[in-house]
């Protein structure tokens, strides 16, 4: 099973009708079980499921988690590029957005990953969640 979650961009991206569109296709086309995002923002949708902080979303969805940080915010992190990670077979993804850190819910046990950049930038979840998730697919059938 794989979850997906993650934190809507802020104000300069309208969620609704712009980032769910990027979200979705691509969440479509790699067959992702479960997609939470936050906080609650646009209109009522069947998916994804929202939640109104990253507290209850991760709650929500319990269980280890694999953290999508950019490499800059990693110092005091043990952390693993993409390119070495092993995908576990029941896998929940979090993608932060490119102002809020997700350090501070990394919990004991759960992975950090990074996606090595030739600057450091904030990584832009809507566009990263495709390259993991086909970095994923390709190691399952290797």
């Amino acid at each position: 099973m794989v979850t997906v979650l993650g934190i809507w961009e802020d104000v300069w991206m309208e969620s609704e009708r712009t980032e769910r569109r990027l979200w979705k296709q691509t969440i479509q086309a790699f067959g992702v079980d479960v997609w939470g995002m936050t906080p609650v923002n646009g209109g009522p949708f069947s998916s994804p499921v929202q939640e109104a902080t990253l507290a209850e979303l991760l709650a929500a969805h319990p269980g280890h988690k694999t953290f999508l940080v950019p490499t800059f915010r990693t110092e005091e992190l043990s952390a693993e590029g993409l390119a070495d990670y092993s995908h576990p077979a029941d896998a929940i993804y979090v993608f932060g957005n490119t102002s809020e850190s997700l350090v501070e819910h990394i919990g004991p046990g759960d992975d950090v990953v990074t996606i090595q950049t030739p600057a450091p930038v904030d990584m832009f979840a809507s566009a990263v969640v495709g390259a993991v998730l086909y970095d994923r697919l390709t190691k399952a059938l290797a």
